[in-house]
């Protein structure tokens, strides 16, 4: 019994008797054989689940070669749509080499019964001569079909493609084809044919400008290194998705030929959508190596997957005047950038909308008035952040002070001695007087300073370092006076530089992981109090660390030392969420806040939770220790029994 097929109309047919029609028909109805299951237009609802289905790409049976291999397309009617289709199965399906089609044949038709919509059916034949070119087209098949079903529902994404796929007249493009195929063919234990795709990415987001200054081997190269470190990426990825992998390769090019510089191949993962990372933070890490570094013009390239959480980068470098990199340079390069970039990635912050609160404002006036009771009093002041723009921090300063005769205004003061910062007024007014005789002027004003000299090495703004700036600038224009609320900051800043001449060259050599340390010091209070010698030798211990240490079968590691005065303890693991255990059985123990100190930094991709504990009690050392280690050993228990189950 014959199946049943929709009635189906060809444009072309004026006269649905006209004698060619049944031979279309024919033809449709042997497309829709292919493509659809048997007995489908059977069932209910056929035709819409059909019209759902589009586009259909599907193909007879493999045999033995040689043999005879038809494709099938069913699709939206779309202008030129069987042309792309065909120059995909002819010349894409076996990379390298342009397939004699057989057979191709196609026809727009539509279905009365669904409308006025118009579908396109196709077939293209063509002939596999080898069990060669049969398994290099299984191993592409699932590419060109995912390209074809993308291709034929869009104009743009079809010209895309082909444009990726080299159908230009461009021969640089098309030796980079041929260099890479050529290499999955030698390699295939390193390349697989899922490398074209990051080819065709490579070819359509680099400008013409780009390609016609660079040879055909070095495009080919970095194209490569892409793909193996994405591949990289997404091993590690799968096994540690919390942390960071930067990989970087340094490769030797040139410009037209001539010019010689230095290539740098960069695959990173994502730790979130709000990071930030491309030329200017790259130039950035590579500055702090070589500080005379710059980018070569139109160099850069980001190559960004939507669909995971890597992005893989590209850009040449070079010194000013065009001074090629020495070889030693280029050494610390390979050695370096990649550690140095982890810290150079940005975070992309969302502005807050804080309206002056004028209550805050008049309680500060307040406070400083009342701390004012003698003529001789030093001015007093209070300064506090208030936003940041996007080239400037911005923060309020409230001085009270007593104004005797003949005094000069705030005003007056930096009209005398011009300052880098920016000083916007906002009022002045007298809030009372001393012995009935001297007036208590309030001056309320913002100041400006620029943003970028307190920039960290991550990126972000170093607030601490600008008001104290800020301050030192202040002391110079107005003269001395006295900081209301930047006492506990001072003291911290005095304890910061003790530290730094303690632990001497290694201070500079470690600045940016010094200072994550010691701004983790917890409670904020030991920042000021601790004296810098246990903080010396805890941060010692931290740099001591070595990421070999942490084998696969022992997954954190114990550092402990003991003086006769403090207790030290490390603890390193490549999992950071044993924090929180051992943070609740150290508060369990309920030590006096002012006889421990915590601190929590990564280093070397290891979270590193430290511990000095003001005792020279031998037991509360002991309990401490076994309360950390029994933490320790039942979150180590929890994981393997996750891990294993």
């Amino acid at each position: 019994m014959s199946e049943e097929y929709p009635s189906v109309i060809t444009p072309f047919d004026i006269d649905p008797l006209h004698s060619s029609n049944p031979f279309y028909v024919s033809a449709i109805n042997q497309i829709m054989s292919h493509v659809l299951p048997p007995h489908f237009f059977e069932e209910e609802d056929a035709l819409l689940r059909f019209h759902k289905m589009l586009p259909i790409f599907s193909w007879t049976p493999m045999g033995e070669p040689p043999f005879d291999l038809s494709f099938f397309l069913c699709c939206r009617f779309r202008p030129n749509v069987f042309r792309f289709f065909y120059e995909m199965v002819s010349r894409w399906l076996i990379p390298g080499k342009r397939m004699n089609a057989l057979l191709q044949f196609a026809v727009d038709f539509g279905i009365p019964e669904l409308g006025e919509q118009m579908y396109v059916g196709g077939e293209v034949k063509v002939r596999i001569e080898s069990r060669h070119e049969l398994a290099i087209m299984e191993q592409n098949l699932p590419i060109i079909e995912s390209e074809i079903r993308l291709g034929v529902e869009s104009a743009y994404q079809a010209n895309r493609i082909l444009e990726i796929k080299g159908l230009s007249a461009d021969e640089k493009t098309a030796m980079i084809q041929e260099n890479i195929t050529l290499l999955v063919k030698k390699r295939p234990q390193d390349f697989d044919y899922d490398v074209l795709s990051e080819m065709q990415h490579f070819l359509v987001l680099c400008k013409n400008e780009f390609k016609a200054a660079r040879e055909y081997k070095q495009m080919s190269r970095i194209i490569c290194v892409h793909y193996l470190f994405r591949k990289a990426l997404r091993i590690c990825l799968e096994a540690f998705p919390e942390r960071r992998y930067i990989s970087a390769k340094i490769i030797h090019a040139r410009l037209n030929g001539k010019e010689k510089v230095v290539g740098i191949v960069l695959g990173m993962s994502y730790l979130g959508e709000n990071e930030i990372f491309d030329e200017r933070h790259i130039l950035g890490g590579v500055q702090t190596l070589i500080p005379d570094a710059r980018v070569v013009e139109g160099s850069f390239f980001a190559n960004d997957s939507r669909s995971e959480s890597t992005r893989m980068y590209y850009l040449e470098i070079t010194k000013k005047a065009d001074i090629p990199l020495s070889l030693q340079e280029t050494k610390l390069l390979k050695q370096e950038l990649s550690g140095v970039l982890k810290s150079c990635v940005e975070q992309r912050l969302n502005p807050i909308f804080m309206p002056p609160n004028e209550e805050e404002i008049m309680r500060d006036i307040l406070t400083l008035s009342n701390q004012l009771k003698f003529v001789r009093d030093l001015p007093h002041v209070m300064i506090s952040f208030n936003q940041q723009t996007g080239e400037a921090l911005e923060f309020l300063v409230v001085v009270l002070r007593v104004v005797r005769l003949h005094c000069r205004t705030l005003a007056e003061f930096f009209e005398d001695k011009p300052s880098y910062l920016e000083i916007i007024f906002d009022r002045t007014k007298n809030v009372g007087t001393l012995r009935k005789k001297y007036n208590k002027e309030a001056s309320v004003f913002k100041v400006r300073i620029r943003k970028a000299p307190f920039l960290r090495q991550d990126r972000s703004v170093d607030l601490y370092k600008a008001r104290q700036g800020i301050s030192q600038e202040l002391t110079r224009v107005m003269g001395e006076y006295r900081d209301y609320n930047g006492g506990t900051i001072s003291k911290e800043a005095e304890l910061m530089t003790d530290l730094c001449r303690l632990l001497g060259p290694k201070a500079k050599e470690n600045s940016f992981l010094l200072e994550n340390f010691f701004y983790s010091l917890s409670p904020a209070t030991m920042r000021s109090i601790l004296e810098p010698e246990p903080l010396r030798k805890l941060f010692h211990m931290l740099l001591d660390i070595e990421q070999d240490e942490l084998a696969k079968d022992q997954p954190c590691h114990y550092q402990i030392q003991e003086d006769s005065n403090y207790f030290y303890m490390l603890v390193t693991s490549a999992d950071s969420s044993f924090r929180e255990p051992v943070k609740k059985a150290i508060d369990d123990l309920k030590i006096s806040s002012f006889q421990l100190a915590t601190c929590y930094v990564l280093n070397n991709d290891l979270s590193c939770f430290g511990v000095i504990s003001r005792t020279s009690d031998l037991a509360e050392s002991i309990r401490l220790r076994l309360a950390v280690e029994k933490a320790m050993t039942e979150w180590t228990d929890q994981k393997y029994s996750a891990l294993n189950y």
